[in-house]
Protein backbone atom coordinates (compact mmCIF):
# COMPACT_ATOMS: atom_id res chain seq x y z
CA UNK A 1 0.00 0.00 0.00
CA UNK A 2 2.49 2.29 1.03
CA UNK A 3 4.45 1.39 -2.04
CA UNK A 4 1.66 2.32 -4.26
CA UNK A 5 1.29 5.32 -2.58
CA UNK A 6 5.22 6.52 -2.98
CA UNK A 7 4.77 5.73 -6.99
CA UNK A 8 1.34 7.93 -7.42
CA UNK A 9 3.24 10.44 -5.56
CA UNK A 10 6.28 10.10 -8.49
CA UNK A 11 4.15 9.96 -10.74
CA UNK A 12 1.92 13.56 -9.86
CA UNK A 13 5.33 14.97 -9.27
CA UNK A 14 6.58 13.61 -12.92
CA UNK A 15 3.94 15.70 -14.50
CA UNK A 16 4.24 18.42 -12.17
CA UNK A 17 7.63 18.79 -13.49
CA UNK A 18 6.63 18.29 -17.21
CA UNK A 19 3.59 20.86 -17.52
CA UNK A 20 6.82 23.03 -15.31
CA UNK A 21 8.64 22.71 -17.78
CA UNK A 22 6.74 23.44 -20.56
CA UNK A 23 5.59 26.43 -19.08
CA UNK A 24 9.04 27.69 -18.80
CA UNK A 25 9.84 26.53 -22.15
CA UNK A 26 7.03 28.89 -23.41
CA UNK A 27 7.68 31.64 -20.88
CA UNK A 28 11.44 31.88 -22.06
CA UNK A 29 10.70 31.25 -25.63
CA UNK A 30 7.64 32.43 -26.48
CA UNK A 31 5.12 31.80 -28.88
CA UNK A 32 6.17 33.31 -31.91
CA UNK A 33 7.17 36.40 -30.11
CA UNK A 34 10.19 38.11 -28.83
CA UNK A 35 12.50 36.70 -25.98
CA UNK A 36 11.59 38.81 -23.14
CA UNK A 37 14.97 37.64 -21.36
CA UNK A 38 16.84 38.87 -24.33
CA UNK A 39 15.84 42.14 -25.96
CA UNK A 40 19.05 42.25 -28.50
CA UNK A 41 16.66 40.19 -30.75
CA UNK A 42 14.05 41.75 -32.03
CA UNK A 43 11.77 40.19 -34.49
CA UNK A 44 8.64 40.43 -36.81
CA UNK A 45 6.63 37.28 -35.29
CA UNK A 46 3.68 37.75 -37.27
CA UNK A 47 1.59 35.96 -40.15
CA UNK A 48 0.25 39.01 -41.55
CA UNK A 49 2.82 40.64 -44.48
CA UNK A 50 3.21 44.44 -43.88
CA UNK A 51 4.20 46.75 -46.26
CA UNK A 52 6.61 49.93 -45.21
CA UNK A 53 8.45 52.89 -46.79
CA UNK A 54 11.91 53.20 -46.80
CA UNK A 55 12.76 56.85 -46.02
CA UNK A 56 15.58 58.66 -48.07
CA UNK A 57 15.84 61.73 -45.48
CA UNK A 58 14.64 62.00 -42.57
CA UNK A 59 12.37 65.42 -42.38
CA UNK A 60 13.15 66.27 -38.54
CA UNK A 61 16.68 67.07 -39.13
CA UNK A 62 17.36 67.17 -43.12
CA UNK A 63 15.91 69.53 -45.32
CA UNK A 64 13.84 68.83 -48.99
CA UNK A 65 15.83 68.85 -51.67
CA UNK A 66 15.97 71.70 -53.90
CA UNK A 67 14.06 71.37 -57.10
CA UNK A 68 16.05 71.19 -60.09
CA UNK A 69 14.71 73.81 -62.58
CA UNK A 70 13.65 72.56 -66.18
CA UNK A 71 13.55 69.42 -64.88
CA UNK A 72 11.07 67.07 -66.90
CA UNK A 73 9.95 64.28 -68.50
CA UNK A 74 10.74 63.57 -72.41
CA UNK A 75 8.00 65.26 -74.81
CA UNK A 76 6.87 63.72 -78.40
CA UNK A 77 8.76 66.58 -79.96
CA UNK A 78 11.80 65.22 -78.51
CA UNK A 79 11.62 61.78 -80.50
CA UNK A 80 11.64 63.53 -83.67
CA UNK A 81 14.64 64.53 -85.37
CA UNK A 82 14.81 68.07 -86.54
CA UNK A 83 16.08 67.45 -90.42
CA UNK A 84 17.53 71.09 -91.22
CA UNK A 85 20.34 72.70 -93.52
CA UNK A 86 23.48 72.99 -91.40
CA UNK A 87 23.68 76.78 -90.39
CA UNK A 88 28.10 77.91 -90.17
CA UNK A 89 29.28 79.04 -86.79
CA UNK A 90 32.35 80.01 -85.11
CA UNK A 91 35.51 76.96 -84.74
CA UNK A 92 33.77 75.24 -87.92
CA UNK A 93 36.47 74.75 -90.44
CA UNK A 94 35.36 74.85 -94.20
CA UNK A 95 36.61 74.51 -97.43
CA UNK A 96 35.79 77.13 -99.92
CA UNK A 97 36.47 76.15 -103.65
CA UNK A 98 37.27 78.40 -106.40
CA UNK A 99 37.26 78.54 -110.10
CA UNK A 100 40.13 80.62 -111.67
CA UNK A 101 40.08 82.68 -108.16
CA UNK A 102 44.20 82.91 -108.68
CA UNK A 103 45.34 80.94 -111.67
CA UNK A 104 43.33 80.37 -115.17
CA UNK A 105 41.80 77.14 -115.58
CA UNK A 106 42.58 75.74 -112.35
CA UNK A 107 40.72 75.73 -108.70
CA UNK A 108 41.62 77.47 -105.24
CA UNK A 109 40.48 75.03 -102.70
CA UNK A 110 41.14 77.44 -99.28
CA UNK A 111 40.89 75.67 -95.84
CA UNK A 112 39.70 78.21 -93.66
CA UNK A 113 38.53 78.22 -90.06
CA UNK A 114 35.34 80.76 -88.74
CA UNK A 115 37.03 82.76 -86.27
CA UNK A 116 35.12 83.80 -82.79
CA UNK A 117 33.71 86.82 -84.47
CA UNK A 118 32.38 84.80 -87.67
CA UNK A 119 34.36 85.68 -90.39
CA UNK A 120 36.45 83.81 -92.66
CA UNK A 121 39.59 86.45 -94.93
CA UNK A 122 40.04 84.82 -98.37
CA UNK A 123 42.41 86.00 -100.89
CA UNK A 124 40.56 88.99 -103.48
CA UNK A 125 37.67 88.49 -101.50
CA UNK A 126 38.90 90.03 -98.46
CA UNK A 127 36.87 88.94 -95.17
CA UNK A 128 33.22 87.92 -95.09
CA UNK A 129 30.77 86.76 -92.36
CA UNK A 130 30.18 83.19 -92.30
CA UNK A 131 28.58 82.30 -89.04
CA UNK A 132 24.91 82.15 -89.39
CA UNK A 133 24.97 81.08 -93.57
CA UNK A 134 24.81 77.50 -94.55
CA UNK A 135 26.91 76.43 -97.08
CA UNK A 136 24.68 77.48 -100.15
CA UNK A 137 23.63 81.61 -98.69
CA UNK A 138 27.84 81.60 -98.13
CA UNK A 139 28.62 79.95 -101.54
CA UNK A 140 26.29 82.53 -102.67
CA UNK A 141 27.54 86.01 -100.88
CA UNK A 142 30.66 85.30 -102.55
CA UNK A 143 29.65 84.96 -105.88
CA UNK A 144 28.13 88.45 -105.18
CA UNK A 145 31.53 89.78 -104.11
CA UNK A 146 33.08 88.23 -107.19
CA UNK A 147 30.73 89.47 -110.07
CA UNK A 148 31.36 91.16 -112.30
CA UNK A 149 34.04 92.63 -111.21
CA UNK A 150 36.65 90.00 -110.66
CA UNK A 151 34.95 87.29 -111.87
CA UNK A 152 32.51 87.24 -115.01
CA UNK A 153 30.49 83.55 -114.39
CA UNK A 154 32.24 82.38 -110.82
CA UNK A 155 31.94 78.89 -109.69
CA UNK A 156 32.42 78.77 -105.75
CA UNK A 157 31.79 75.56 -103.98
CA UNK A 158 31.79 75.36 -100.09
CA UNK A 159 32.08 72.27 -97.98
CA UNK A 160 31.91 72.25 -94.21
CA UNK A 161 35.42 70.00 -93.26
CA UNK A 162 34.78 70.37 -89.04
CA UNK A 163 30.99 71.18 -88.18
CA UNK A 164 31.62 72.36 -84.36
CA UNK A 165 28.05 73.21 -84.31
CA UNK A 166 26.60 69.67 -84.75
CA UNK A 167 28.43 68.26 -81.05
CA UNK A 168 27.68 66.97 -78.13
CA UNK A 169 29.09 66.19 -74.50
CA UNK A 170 29.04 63.28 -72.03
CA UNK A 171 30.12 63.80 -68.49
CA UNK A 172 29.45 61.89 -64.98
CA UNK A 173 30.27 58.17 -65.00
CA UNK A 174 30.15 57.17 -68.68
CA UNK A 175 32.51 55.01 -70.55
CA UNK A 176 34.16 57.79 -72.58
CA UNK A 177 33.71 61.46 -71.58
CA UNK A 178 34.25 63.69 -74.41
CA UNK A 179 32.67 65.59 -77.13
CA UNK A 180 31.80 63.67 -79.93
CA UNK A 181 30.07 64.59 -83.22
CA UNK A 182 26.15 64.26 -84.24
CA UNK A 183 26.68 61.48 -87.01
CA UNK A 184 23.16 61.89 -88.58
CA UNK A 185 19.75 64.02 -87.43
CA UNK A 186 17.96 60.58 -86.37
CA UNK A 187 21.05 60.31 -83.82
CA UNK A 188 19.59 58.71 -80.34
CA UNK A 189 20.18 58.48 -76.70
CA UNK A 190 21.55 54.40 -77.25
CA UNK A 191 23.76 55.73 -80.13
CA UNK A 192 25.14 58.83 -77.68
CA UNK A 193 25.87 55.99 -75.46
CA UNK A 194 27.19 53.40 -77.20
CA UNK A 195 29.72 55.62 -78.68
CA UNK A 196 30.95 57.33 -75.05
CA UNK A 197 31.24 53.29 -74.60
CA UNK A 198 28.26 52.81 -71.69
CA UNK A 199 27.51 53.54 -68.13
CA UNK A 200 27.72 51.34 -65.04
CA UNK A 201 25.03 48.91 -64.57
CA UNK A 202 23.80 50.66 -61.37
CA UNK A 203 22.94 53.91 -62.86
CA UNK A 204 19.09 54.51 -62.30
CA UNK A 205 18.31 58.29 -63.93
CA UNK A 206 20.46 59.51 -66.58
CA UNK A 207 19.63 63.73 -67.27
CA UNK A 208 20.33 65.57 -70.64
CA UNK A 209 20.70 68.83 -70.13
CA UNK A 210 19.25 70.92 -73.40
CA UNK A 211 19.42 74.69 -73.37
CA UNK A 212 17.31 76.35 -75.10
CA UNK A 213 18.53 79.33 -77.89
CA UNK A 214 20.12 82.04 -75.91
CA UNK A 215 19.17 85.75 -76.23
CA UNK A 216 21.63 87.56 -78.37
CA UNK A 217 22.04 90.07 -75.71
CA UNK A 218 23.78 86.82 -73.86
CA UNK A 219 25.07 84.99 -76.78
CA UNK A 220 26.75 87.75 -78.62
CA UNK A 221 27.44 90.44 -76.02
CA UNK A 222 29.32 93.20 -77.37
CA UNK A 223 30.93 90.60 -79.94
CA UNK A 224 29.96 93.19 -82.88
CA UNK A 225 29.49 96.24 -81.23
CA UNK A 226 29.54 99.06 -83.84
CA UNK A 227 31.53 101.80 -83.88
CA UNK A 228 30.02 105.40 -83.27
CA UNK A 229 32.19 108.93 -83.45
CA UNK A 230 31.12 111.00 -80.80
CA UNK A 231 28.44 113.33 -82.19
CA UNK A 232 27.06 110.58 -84.22
CA UNK A 233 23.21 110.13 -84.63
CA UNK A 234 22.66 106.08 -83.78
CA UNK A 235 20.00 104.68 -84.97
CA UNK A 236 16.87 103.77 -82.61
CA UNK A 237 15.85 99.74 -82.05
CA UNK A 238 12.88 99.27 -80.48
CA UNK A 239 12.46 95.18 -79.67
CA UNK A 240 10.59 93.23 -82.18
CA UNK A 241 7.00 92.58 -80.97
CA UNK A 242 7.09 95.05 -78.04
CA UNK A 243 5.64 98.44 -78.09
CA UNK A 244 7.99 101.75 -77.23
CA UNK A 245 7.21 102.81 -73.37
CA UNK A 246 3.79 104.14 -72.76
CA UNK A 247 2.47 102.66 -75.81
CA UNK A 248 0.99 99.12 -76.28
CA UNK A 249 2.66 96.59 -77.12
CA UNK A 250 3.06 94.58 -80.37
CA UNK A 251 2.28 97.24 -82.32
CA UNK A 252 2.97 98.76 -85.89
CA UNK A 253 6.97 98.48 -85.19
CA UNK A 254 7.85 99.40 -88.38
CA UNK A 255 5.90 102.45 -89.08
CA UNK A 256 7.10 103.83 -85.73
CA UNK A 257 11.13 103.41 -86.47
CA UNK A 258 10.38 104.93 -89.95
CA UNK A 259 8.70 108.28 -88.54
CA UNK A 260 11.26 108.40 -85.72
CA UNK A 261 13.98 107.69 -88.86
CA UNK A 262 12.55 109.95 -90.88
CA UNK A 263 12.26 113.05 -87.72
CA UNK A 264 16.05 112.65 -86.48
CA UNK A 265 17.27 115.60 -88.62
CA UNK A 266 14.89 118.27 -87.12
CA UNK A 267 15.11 116.96 -83.63
CA UNK A 268 18.47 115.77 -82.89
CA UNK A 269 19.08 118.21 -79.94
CA UNK A 270 15.57 117.11 -78.07
CA UNK A 271 15.69 115.17 -74.84
CA UNK A 272 14.32 111.37 -74.93
CA UNK A 273 12.15 110.93 -72.67
CA UNK A 274 10.64 107.19 -71.58
CA UNK A 275 7.86 107.39 -74.12
CA UNK A 276 10.31 107.40 -77.14
CA UNK A 277 8.78 111.32 -77.74
CA UNK A 278 9.11 114.88 -76.56
CA UNK A 279 7.11 116.64 -74.29
CA UNK A 280 5.62 118.48 -77.09
CA UNK A 281 4.15 115.48 -78.89
CA UNK A 282 7.19 114.69 -81.86
CA UNK A 283 9.13 111.90 -82.28
CA UNK A 284 12.09 111.99 -80.15
CA UNK A 285 15.79 111.47 -81.79
CA UNK A 286 18.12 108.75 -81.14
CA UNK A 287 20.73 109.93 -78.39
CA UNK A 288 24.30 110.58 -79.25
CA UNK A 289 27.40 108.71 -77.97
CA UNK A 290 27.12 110.64 -75.38
CA UNK A 291 23.71 111.09 -74.66
CA UNK A 292 23.63 107.24 -74.65
CA UNK A 293 25.95 106.39 -71.85
CA UNK A 294 24.13 108.15 -69.69
CA UNK A 295 20.71 107.01 -68.08
CA UNK A 296 17.73 109.29 -69.84
CA UNK A 297 16.66 112.55 -68.34
CA UNK A 298 13.56 110.55 -67.00
CA UNK A 299 15.16 107.67 -65.65
CA UNK A 300 13.47 105.30 -67.86
CA UNK A 301 17.26 103.87 -69.26
CA UNK A 302 20.18 104.27 -71.09
CA UNK A 303 20.64 103.24 -75.15
CA UNK A 304 23.18 100.31 -75.74
CA UNK A 305 24.81 99.00 -78.74
CA UNK A 306 24.12 95.53 -79.23
CA UNK A 307 25.47 93.49 -82.41
CA UNK A 308 25.21 96.35 -84.07
CA UNK A 309 21.66 97.84 -82.49
CA UNK A 310 21.18 100.46 -80.58
CA UNK A 311 18.41 99.10 -77.76
CA UNK A 312 17.06 101.34 -74.92
CA UNK A 313 17.92 99.41 -71.54
CA UNK A 314 15.45 99.86 -68.57
CA UNK A 315 17.67 101.28 -65.23
CA UNK A 316 17.71 100.31 -62.37
CA UNK A 317 15.60 102.57 -60.36
CA UNK A 318 12.40 103.50 -61.80
CA UNK A 319 10.72 107.29 -61.98
CA UNK A 320 7.92 108.04 -59.70
CA UNK A 321 5.96 107.59 -62.90
CA UNK A 322 6.81 103.96 -63.36
CA UNK A 323 6.75 103.19 -60.08
CA UNK A 324 4.30 100.54 -60.51
CA UNK A 325 5.38 99.29 -62.91
CA UNK A 326 8.96 98.96 -61.95
CA UNK A 327 11.42 96.94 -64.01
CA UNK A 328 13.70 94.27 -63.04
CA UNK A 329 17.18 95.52 -61.76
CA UNK A 330 20.29 95.29 -64.46
CA UNK A 331 23.97 94.52 -63.88
CA UNK A 332 27.06 96.90 -64.13
CA UNK A 333 26.60 96.55 -68.36
CA UNK A 334 23.05 97.39 -67.78
CA UNK A 335 21.91 93.75 -69.01
CA UNK A 336 19.40 91.64 -66.90
CA UNK A 337 20.87 89.08 -64.88
CA UNK A 338 21.93 85.73 -66.73
CA UNK A 339 19.00 83.55 -64.89
CA UNK A 340 16.36 85.72 -66.89
CA UNK A 341 17.84 85.27 -69.97
CA UNK A 342 19.46 82.11 -69.84
CA UNK A 343 17.04 79.10 -70.27
CA UNK A 344 17.64 75.54 -70.53
CA UNK A 345 15.15 72.10 -69.96
CA UNK A 346 16.87 68.90 -68.13
CA UNK A 347 15.19 65.80 -69.62
CA UNK A 348 15.43 63.18 -67.31
CA UNK A 349 15.75 59.72 -68.38
CA UNK A 350 14.63 56.09 -66.78
CA UNK A 351 17.87 54.09 -67.64
CA UNK A 352 16.73 50.93 -66.97
CA UNK A 353 13.51 51.85 -68.95
CA UNK A 354 15.49 52.81 -71.73
CA UNK A 355 17.87 49.48 -72.01
CA UNK A 356 15.01 47.42 -71.80
CA UNK A 357 13.91 48.79 -75.02
CA UNK A 358 11.27 51.25 -74.26
CA UNK A 359 10.99 53.58 -76.74
CA UNK A 360 10.20 56.46 -74.65
CA UNK A 361 13.33 57.16 -73.22
CA UNK A 362 15.14 56.92 -76.33
CA UNK A 363 15.16 60.69 -77.26
CA UNK A 364 16.96 62.51 -80.04
CA UNK A 365 19.75 64.37 -79.16
CA UNK A 366 20.59 68.18 -80.49
CA UNK A 367 23.40 69.94 -80.97
CA UNK A 368 24.71 71.18 -77.77
CA UNK A 369 22.58 68.28 -75.45
CA UNK A 370 25.09 67.66 -72.74
CA UNK A 371 24.34 63.81 -71.22
CA UNK A 372 25.17 63.37 -67.58
CA UNK A 373 25.47 60.09 -66.12
CA UNK A 374 25.69 60.40 -62.35
CA UNK A 375 28.19 59.37 -60.85
CA UNK A 376 26.87 56.65 -57.92
CA UNK A 377 26.91 57.70 -54.48
CA UNK A 378 29.73 55.96 -52.41
CA UNK A 379 31.55 56.37 -49.15
CA UNK A 380 31.53 54.66 -46.14
CA UNK A 381 29.21 54.36 -43.22
CA UNK A 382 30.35 53.58 -39.02
CA UNK A 383 28.46 51.86 -36.62
CA UNK A 384 29.58 51.18 -33.30
CA UNK A 385 28.19 50.92 -29.55
CA UNK A 386 26.57 47.50 -28.67
CA UNK A 387 27.16 45.91 -31.92
CA UNK A 388 28.42 42.53 -32.52
CA UNK A 389 31.53 43.63 -35.32
CA UNK A 390 31.92 47.53 -35.22
CA UNK A 391 33.49 49.38 -37.28
CA UNK A 392 34.03 50.83 -41.06
CA UNK A 393 31.64 49.95 -43.53
CA UNK A 394 31.39 50.54 -47.32
CA UNK A 395 28.40 51.85 -48.84
CA UNK A 396 27.60 50.12 -52.26
CA UNK A 397 25.61 53.21 -53.68
CA UNK A 398 22.72 55.70 -53.21
CA UNK A 399 19.38 53.93 -51.80
CA UNK A 400 21.35 50.45 -51.76
CA UNK A 401 22.04 49.84 -47.85
CA UNK A 402 19.48 50.48 -45.30
CA UNK A 403 19.93 50.84 -41.09
CA UNK A 404 18.65 46.71 -40.93
CA UNK A 405 20.77 45.53 -43.66
CA UNK A 406 23.99 47.48 -41.75
CA UNK A 407 23.45 46.02 -38.55
CA UNK A 408 22.94 42.65 -39.65
CA UNK A 409 26.41 43.18 -42.03
CA UNK A 410 27.76 43.91 -38.33
CA UNK A 411 26.60 40.90 -37.11
CA UNK A 412 23.71 41.77 -35.51
CA UNK A 413 22.92 43.51 -32.13
CA UNK A 414 25.69 42.38 -29.63
CA UNK A 415 24.23 40.69 -26.01
CA UNK A 416 23.57 44.08 -24.13
CA UNK A 417 22.04 45.73 -26.53
CA UNK A 418 18.66 47.85 -26.38
CA UNK A 419 17.65 48.32 -29.84
CA UNK A 420 15.20 51.00 -28.95
CA UNK A 421 18.66 53.17 -28.20
CA UNK A 422 19.50 53.42 -31.83
CA UNK A 423 21.79 56.72 -32.45
CA UNK A 424 22.46 58.23 -36.03
CA UNK A 425 24.63 60.94 -36.76
CA UNK A 426 23.93 62.16 -40.28
CA UNK A 427 25.97 65.21 -41.70
CA UNK A 428 23.22 67.80 -43.04
CA UNK A 429 26.22 70.47 -44.41
CA UNK A 430 29.42 70.58 -44.65
CA UNK A 431 30.18 71.87 -41.06
CA UNK A 432 27.13 70.85 -39.22
CA UNK A 433 25.98 67.23 -38.25
CA UNK A 434 22.60 66.33 -36.71
CA UNK A 435 21.48 63.89 -34.31
CA UNK A 436 18.61 61.55 -33.95
CA UNK A 437 17.41 58.57 -31.64
CA UNK A 438 15.84 55.89 -33.75
CA UNK A 439 13.98 52.79 -32.70
CA UNK A 440 15.37 49.90 -33.87
CA UNK A 441 12.91 47.70 -32.02
CA UNK A 442 9.89 48.86 -34.21
CA UNK A 443 11.91 49.42 -37.75
CA UNK A 444 12.62 45.57 -37.31
CA UNK A 445 9.27 44.78 -36.02
CA UNK A 446 8.14 46.63 -39.34
CA UNK A 447 6.11 49.35 -37.32
CA UNK A 448 8.56 51.92 -38.43
CA UNK A 449 10.05 52.60 -41.40
CA UNK A 450 13.50 51.69 -42.58
CA UNK A 451 15.65 54.41 -43.63
CA UNK A 452 18.71 54.79 -46.27
CA UNK A 453 21.99 55.40 -45.35
CA UNK A 454 24.15 57.95 -46.49
CA UNK A 455 28.13 58.73 -46.75
CA UNK A 456 29.32 59.29 -43.44
CA UNK A 457 26.63 58.12 -41.60
CA UNK A 458 27.42 57.13 -37.72
CA UNK A 459 24.90 54.53 -36.08
CA UNK A 460 25.50 53.98 -32.10
CA UNK A 461 23.70 51.39 -30.29
CA UNK A 462 23.11 52.06 -26.82
CA UNK A 463 22.40 49.93 -24.18
CA UNK A 464 20.79 50.70 -19.62
CA UNK A 465 21.26 49.02 -16.82
CA UNK A 466 18.82 46.30 -17.18
CA UNK A 467 20.28 44.85 -20.13
CA UNK A 468 23.11 43.59 -17.53
CA UNK A 469 21.09 42.13 -15.52
CA UNK A 470 18.99 40.26 -17.74
CA UNK A 471 21.89 38.83 -19.49
CA UNK A 472 23.28 37.42 -16.30
CA UNK A 473 19.77 35.94 -15.89
CA UNK A 474 19.83 34.44 -19.62
CA UNK A 475 23.15 32.96 -18.78
CA UNK A 476 21.91 31.18 -15.73
CA UNK A 477 18.87 29.66 -17.24
CA UNK A 478 20.19 28.83 -21.13
CA UNK A 479 20.39 25.62 -22.66
CA UNK A 480 23.11 23.54 -21.64
CA UNK A 481 23.87 19.96 -20.51
CA UNK A 482 20.58 19.35 -18.15
CA UNK A 483 16.76 21.10 -18.13
CA UNK A 484 18.04 24.92 -18.17
CA UNK A 485 20.96 25.08 -15.84
CA UNK A 486 24.36 26.07 -15.90
CA UNK A 487 26.33 22.93 -15.61
CA UNK A 488 30.31 23.82 -14.60
CA UNK A 489 32.63 21.22 -14.79
CA UNK A 490 33.80 21.78 -11.21
CA UNK A 491 30.93 20.84 -9.22
CA UNK A 492 29.56 18.15 -11.57
CA UNK A 493 32.47 14.74 -11.61
CA UNK A 494 29.70 12.92 -11.64
CA UNK A 495 29.24 13.89 -15.58
CA UNK A 496 32.24 14.51 -16.57
CA UNK A 497 34.96 12.03 -14.52
CA UNK A 498 36.74 12.59 -11.59
CA UNK A 499 39.14 16.06 -12.41
CA UNK A 500 42.70 14.67 -13.36
CA UNK A 501 45.28 16.80 -11.62
CA UNK A 502 48.15 14.66 -12.75
CA UNK A 503 50.61 16.59 -14.97
CA UNK A 504 52.01 13.34 -16.24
Amino acid sequence: MALAQRNGSSQRSGWWLVIGLTLTWVGLTGCEVDNWLDPSKPIRAEHTPVTMPILERLDVIERADTPIVGLSEPTSRDLIPEVAEYVLGPGDQVVVTVFELIQPNAESQLVRRIDELGFIRLPVVGQIKAAGLTTKKLEQQIINILHPNILRDPTVTVLVNEARQKTFNVIGAAGGVGTYNLLKSNFRLIDAIALSRGFPGDTEKIYVIRHVPLNDIVEKGYAYEQEVKPGEIAPPLIPEGTGAPGTDAGGDIGSEIEDIIEGLEGNAEAPVDGAGATDAGEPAASPTLEEALEPTKTGSGRWVNINGKWVQVTSTTPTPDDATTAQPSLDEDGLPPAEQLVTQRIIEIDAKALMEGDAKWNIVIRPGDIIRIPSPTTGNVFIGGEIARPGTYALPGENRLTLKQLIFSAGGFGPLAIPERVDLVRRIDKNTEATIRLNGRAIFEGVQPDIYMKPDDLVNIGTNPAATFLAVIRNGFRMSYGFGFLLDRNFGPDVFGPVNNNNN
